[in-house]
């Protein structure tokens, strides 16, 4: 994908039961970016993915800097992942902390991960 251009996101929905999303993007300068759900979000319970088939379309996001091989990782967990979400909106961004932090998190509960690969450039 070029800079500039529109990705549009989606993810599996949960099959039994409602789960939580969360999205980070890991960028190609080795950041972690919280996308998904802001405060917002979260106070308006948007971040609840009803059980079912198919998917759930997430929306659009537009390719920025940096370029390279970023990975957009799709969350879903039975309870909203307060913590990692607690993490996130620090901004510190280290990949291998946030990485750390993802697999605590995801020993103590019911966790699905998908990792998707996105190359940009210029």
């Amino acid at each position: 994908h070029r800079i500039g251009e529109v990705v549009s996101l989606s993810v599996g929905r949960p099959r039994e039961a409602a789960a939580y999303l969360t999205i980070v993007n890991l960028a190609a300068d080795g950041k972690t970016q919280f996308v998904f759900p802001d405060r917002a979000n979260r106070r308006a319970d948007l971040d609840r993915i009803r059980p079912g088939d198919g998917f759930e379309p997430l929306g659009e996001v537009q390719v920025t800097h940096p370029v390279g091989a970023d990975h957009v990782i799709a969350i879903l967990s039975p309870v909203r992942a307060d913590r990692l979400h607690a993490w996130l909106e620090t901004g510190r961004g280290d990949a291998e902390e946030f990485v750390a932090l993802l697999q605590a998190e995801a020993a103590a509960g019911a966790y699905r991960v998908g990792v998707a690969p996105i190359f940009t450039t210029r």
